[in-house]
Order: C-alpha cells, then structure tokens, then sequence
C-alpha cells in the first residue's frame, strides 16, 4: 500500500515552507489511514480523496481554501478523481462556492451518468446531491490575495528584460496544483487532482486539471498518475516547443514504484508506504491518529527527508 501526494510544482516562498510540508505530512498520513480500512474495497479512492481533501482544507496550497484568485478577485476551482479498477472518473470545474470541490467530483463519478460538470451547472449537480452553496468570498485567503497583487505589480512594471523575467516566473510560480495516487491492498489504483488555477486568470478559464489523462488517470493495468502543469502551454508541446513548466507523481502497479518528477525550481512531494509500518502499528494509527508513522517527503531537487509524525 502507498499513498504519494504532490502540492504543485512551484516556489515555495520562505515563510511559508514549513508550514506547507507540515500540512503536506499530515494530508499524507490522512490518505494512509484511509487506506487501512479492511472493510472496504477499492479504499484507493478513499485514501486520494481524504488526501487531498485535506490539502483543500489548506491556505498553503493552490486549492479549495488556498485558491488562486482570478483578474477578478474571485475563486474558480477545478477538480478531478479516477477510478483505476472501473476506469471512471468524475470532474467539476469552474465552480466558486464548494469548500471541497474533491467530493463533489468523487460524487460526480459515483452518482451521476455523465463525467464532467462546468460553472452553474456543477453547482446545480452538487446542491441536488446534498452539498452545500457557501459564500464564495469566505474562499478568498490573504496569501491567494497577496499573490494576485504581486502579479498585477509585475504585469505592471516596464522592464526592458520582460520575456527572461516572465520566463524565469513561470519556473517558479503557479503550479501549485494539489494532488494524490494511491495503490491499496487490492492491487487498485486511483488519482485525484485539485486546483484553484493560475494566479490572474481571466474568468472561465478551465485548464488540464478537470481532463482526464491530463490532470490525472488511473488504471489497474498500469498505475495511477497526477500532473501539475502550466496547461496553456502543456496542452499543446511540453518544455523544448513552448516553455512549458510542471511535475508529475505516479505510482506502478506491478512493482508498485514511485515516480517524482519537475521541471520547475521545487515541487514538494511525500508519501508513506506499508513497508514503513507493521501490523501493530496500523491498529494503533487506525484507532488513534496521533499514533505517529513515517513520513518521506521532499521540496528541492534531491531532497528526500524522512519526518517521523
């Protein structure tokens, strides 16, 4: 069993590193537990969702809560989850007034005949199966703020070197996407991927996240994946064609391998896997999850630290 999450691949400023790996650490070791219910099948599902529900629950990532803001001052979220053993997946996007956008794309899957629901219409879905409309300005936090005043400082200032320095931002800014792969005890893989989007865009914007193959997949054959790009220029060539920037984690069935992979300046990542943990401890950690495990986990390129919480 491993659950492996990512929290966009990004810069982290300085002030707010640990406390956005301490979060990271705990949205892990949530998605672990989920993942030792014996009860349930396919609990794969259940680990991906609780992980990066937690995330959501975050300001420190680009997602529910920690949304970017739009040109407008306001939150457009994406959100997807993939099914490796049935090869579904339900998606929303564009939707301003869930506080877990995740359960409402999980629900998507699970209780509606299409995929994908936009804007109103994921809005409308989600109020017919019993999630609540909250007041979207209570998603607006002051470091999503803070983000969207810096790029219109930045978008505002006449610098002669404009191009190198809008190429060395996208190296380090707005692809803090949230996402999560996990593989269970029954060899079933899932994925979920969660965002608020890039920093100023324009209103209705929808990028890869809600795609599926583009923001996440999963298949029992083969692994479970979730991306975290800059999806305009993604969609169409990665780095060498358009100067492209984003990472990925992914996890393999047969030999259950982990995969980390940015081509950005850092992408925090970590994971927990059962080889880290016995069977006496999994009964502590079920009942008690302030019973603490170990945590892999890293931010800059070759960093792998071990936490033990």
């Amino acid at each position: 069993m491993i659950v492996l999450l990512h929290g966009g691949a990004a810069a982290i400023p300085s002030k707010i590193v640990d406390n956005k790996l301490l979060d990271l650490r705990r949205a892990a070791k949530n998605g672990f537990i989920a993942l030792l219910n014996n009860e349930k099948r396919n609990i794969a599902l259940d680990a991906v969702q609780c992980a990066v529900q937690s995330m959501e629950d975050s300001p420190y990532f680009n997602a529910g809560y920690g949304s970017s803001l739009t040109s407008t001052g306001q939150v457009e979220m994406d959100a997807i989850i993939a099914d490796g053993q049935s090869l579904n997946f339900g998606a929303i996007s564009s939707v301003t007034s869930f506080k877990n956008p995740i359960k409402v794309a999980r629900t998507v899957m699970e209780q509606s005949e299409h995929c994908l629901f936009t804007a109103d219409g994921a809005h409308k879905f989600g109020v017919e199966h019993g999630f609540t409309l909250i007041d979207r300005t209570t998603m607006v936090h002051p470091l999503a703020q803070a983000r969207l005043d810096e790029l219109k400082t930045f978008q505002n200032a006449i610098n002669c070197d404009h191009k190198e320095k809008e190429d060395e931002r996208k190296k380090t800014d707005d692809h803090d996407t949230v996402g999560a792969v996990a593989i269970d005890q029954w060899n079933n893989v899932a994925a979920a991927t969660s965002t608020g989007g890039i920093t100023g865009k324009q209103p209705g914007r929808v990028g890869d996240t809600p795609v599926i193959g583009s923001g996440a997949y999963a298949d029992n054959r083969l692994g479970a994946v979730s991306t975290t790009v800059a999806v305009d220029q993604s969609l169409q060539v990665m780095k060498e064609r358009v100067n492209g920037y984003g990472g990925l984690i992914a996890i393999g069935v047969n030999q259950h391998d982990i995969a980390i992979g940015y081509t950005t300046v850092g992408m925090p990542w970590a994971y927990i896997t059962s080889q880290d943990i016995d069977e006496i401890d999994r009964t502590h950690l079920m009942n008690d999850n302030t019973f603490k495990v170990k945590i892999h986990y890293g931010y800059l390129p070759g960093e792998h630290f071990i936490a033990i919480e």
